[in-house]
């Protein structure tokens, strides 16, 4: 099987940083500083939509950082963009860190490349909770007892039904740690093994490590057919789920839902571009509480022109990955594809 490092680490190169220049701009938070990046490719009018769209939402849900990445149709970058406190622990586009469900679609896509696992393939997942391992309960942020495809474990972002999917996959069987890291290999990713339930994060991708750059091109390789026929993308549903995740208002992430008696339309789902996509959250740091959310978007659906990643660290009070990075990203798709 041809590897896949080939076409990443290609693609990789394409989109070399070329230099990094400060950005200074009026902010309500003076300590936040700017940085955009210059890429060969650069888009002036794509890079200030970005700026403003994520300077807009930092205001909100007040980050200690963001960082935002727009790839065009050729996996080239065209616009990159950070947004940090200098007094805290803050990540760079180029820096490894874990991104948490956002690399779910890839442990998914693993199974379907090396067993039985495809879209019909479908897992109980129950509210209470499931315990794979004695006593150490998973339970899913949106828990519900139900049935869950590849395409719906996507668009739910279900730690159970990734875990079972994924343990019920003959490949993992016997040394399924070890084999799932061979494939972060394949994927130029790694594995940080920062969670106490080290089985558990190896399998579901949970202590996944990449850059924010890396992750947007996997995204880009993986919706525009850059995938080896080995790895059985089209009949995996794994793209389904990219799609469930903005426009099933049952149960996608990223999608318009109602939360009591109100409406959420603040999301990635458009009336204006059609986006398919995944949020990603993770923890970072228990003590205190932080987490780390992102979106990857990529637009138009039935013909992809740009691949677009929005992540912030650490935001304050109320937020959510489908809201403050989905939202994003729609808003930024919407006036690129209408500017």
């Amino acid at each position: 099987m041809r590897p896949f490092i080939t076409i990443a680490l290609t693609a990789v190169l394409a989109i070399t940083f070329a230099s990094c220049n400060n950005h200074s701009s009026q902010s309500s938070q003076p300590s936040l500083e700017r940085q955009y990046i210059v890429w060969s490719d650069i888009d002036t009018d794509i890079q200030q939509i970005v700026m403003d769209e994520v300077d807009a939402r930092i205001k909100i849900n007040q980050a200690d950082w963001a960082c935002a990445i727009v790839l065009n149709e050729r996996g080239k970058g065209i616009t990159g963009y950070e947004v940090y406190d200098s007094t805290t622990t803050h990540y760079h586009l180029t820096d490894k860190q874990a991104i948490g469900t956002l690399f779910m679609p890839f442990s998914l896509l693993m199974t379907s490349a090396t067993s039985f696992v495809d879209s019909s393939f479908a897992v109980p997942v129950h509210k209470k909770g499931w315990c794979p391992w004695g006593n150490r309960e998973i339970v899913d942020s949106h828990p519900r007892d139900t049935i869950l495809r590849v395409r719906d474990i996507i668009a739910t972002s279900s730690y159970q039904g990734a875990g079972r999917a994924l343990l019920a996959s003959t490949w993992l069987r016997g040394n399924g740690v070890k084999n799932f890291k061979h494939y972060l290999n394949k994927l130029g990713c790694d594995s940080n093994q920062f969670c106490q339930w080290s089985e558990f994060a190896s399998i579901t991708g949970t202590d996944v490590i990449t850059t924010p750059e890396h992750i947007t091109l996997l995204y880009h390789c993986l919706t525009h057919g850059l995938f080896p026929e080995e790895w059985h993308v089209e009949s995996s549903g794994v793209l389904e789920g990219l799609h469930d995740c903005v426009w099933n208002n049952d149960l996608g992430t990223a999608s318009v839902t109602k939360c009591g008696d109100d409406i959420i339309y603040d999301r990635a789902q458009s009336d204006k571009v059609a986006i398919m996509g995944k949020t990603g959250t993770v923890t970072i740091d228990k003590n205190p509480h932080k987490h780390v959310i992102s979106f990857v978007g990529i637009f138009p659906e039935e013909k992809p022109q740009y691949t677009c990643l929005v992540m912030f660290g650490n935001p304050k009070g109320v937020y959510s990955a489908g809201v403050d990075c989905g939202g994003t990203v729609r808003r930024i798709a919407e006036r690129i594809m209408t500017k």
